[in-house]
């Protein structure tokens, strides 16, 4: 899990906004990803997603409606 969140460090600090699309990491900017991490991201992707699920993703929480569940009551 160590090098999950070392991972989503260095991503955050290139720049890169991480977030989640069902299953899918979404990686944004695309282009300030650097290319020597991409190989790194993919073989540990599982770890990544699971991280960001226990601590929620970093997006804000809906005002124009009730939580749905307990990720959204997490950001």
């Amino acid at each position: 899990m160590t090098q999950a969140i070392e991972l989503l460090e260095q991503l955050r600090s290139c720049g890169v906004f991480i977030s989640l699309d069902q299953d899918e990491l979404v990686l944004r900017p695309g282009n300030k990803v650097p290319a020597d991490l991409l190989p790194e991201v993919r073989q540990h992707k599982a770890g990544i997603i699971e991280q960001m699920r226990s601590l929620g993703d970093g997006h804000p929480p809906p005002l124009d409606r009730p939580l749905r569940n307990e990720q959204e009551l997490r950001r």
